[in-house]
């Protein structure tokens, strides 16, 4: 009966990996820049940049300071995965940033948002 259960137990486990791994690896937006509570100085450049897993020919880009509740950049669609906001233009505080890939009728495809500090 013990092994029953184990090997369920085992079998259940292996399942939600595979569901798991195989909906991240198919999650289409990634940001890979900057990582999801990075810290930086208000001086600092910034680089946002993201990869694109399911094609999506656009993408929607929005950072909130979360700290003070306000929109920071909220752009139109762009072709672009990356751009660089230069130091001295964020204020300290907490962001949102947020993308989104949306297909040439405005459909979202997929969507990915991390949070980063600065101080």
């Amino acid at each position: 009966m013990k092994k029953r259960v184990i090997s369920a137990l085992l079998l259940a486990v292996m399942l939600t990996v595979i569901l798991v791994g195989s909906a991240s690896a198919a999650s289409g937006v990634v940001i890979t820049s900057p990582q999801s509570g990075q810290t930086f100085s208000k001086t600092d450049s910034i680089t946002f940049s993201w990869s694109n897993g399911i094609y999506a020919p656009k993408f929607l880009v929005t950072i909130v300071n979360t700290t003070k509740n306000d929109y920071y950049y909220n752009s139109m669609p762009m072709i672009k995965r990356s751009f660089t906001i230069g130091g001295g233009v964020f204020a300290a505080g907490t962001y949102r940033f947020s993308v989104v890939g949306v297909d040439d009728s405005g459909n979202i495809i997929s969507f990915h948002s991390i949070s980063f500090k600065v101080v």
